[in-house]
C-alpha cells in the first residue's frame, strides 16, 4: 500500500510526509541506457530462432539477468561446429544475433537440421533450427 501525504506551503514549497511504500516483484528491471530504457531480464532464457525453417537469414534472441562471458554457437547433427556466432562477454539485457547460413569459413552450409547452443556462466542450453534450401 502507498501513502503519500504532500502539503503545498504559502511560498510554493511541497513538503512530502507520512510515505508507506509496498514493493511488488517485477519480472523485469527497467534500466536507462543512452537515453533509451531497457528492460534487465531476472533469468536465462534462450528463445526459439525465427524464423524457422529460414532461408537465407535467422534472428536468435536470448536474455542474460547478469553480464557474463557468452558463446552462441551453431552445431550440425553431428556435433561439429559449424559457426561461433558470439564469443566474449555481454551485459545484462536482451540480445539478438542473426546467422545468414554460413560457416567459420564463410560458406554456406547444406539444407538441414543444425543446433545452436547458447552458455552464459553456468547457464546452457540448446535448441534446434531449420535451414530450407
Amino acid at each position: 500500500m502507498t501513502q503519500i501525504i504532500v502539503t503545498v506551503g504559502e511560498a510554493g514549497n511541497l513538503s512530502v510526509t507520512d510515505v508507506d511504500v509496498q514493493m511488488t516483484p517485477m519480472s523485469a528491471t527497467s534500466v536507462e541506457e543512452e537515453g533509451e530504457i531497457t528492460s534487465v531480464p531476472n533469468e536465462f532464457e534462450l528463445s526459439q530462432n525465427y524464423p524457422n525453417p529460414f532461408n537465407p537469414t535467422t534472428t536468435i534472441r536470448y536474455a542474460l539477468p547478469k553480464g557474463s562471458h557468452v558463446t552462441l554457437k551453431i552445431y550440425n547433427l553431428r556435433g561439429e561446429l559449424v559457426k561461433t556466432l558470439v564469443n566474449g562477454y555481454q551485459s545484462a539485457q536482451h540480445h539478438q544475433v542473426t546467422w545468414n547460413g554460413e560457416n567459420q569459413a564463410g560458406q554456406k552450409v547444406a539444407a538441414g537440421i543444425y543446433l545452436y547452443q547458447l552458455q552464459a556462466g553456468n547457464y546452457k542450453q540448446t535448441m534446434r533450427l531449420i535451414l530450407m534450401k
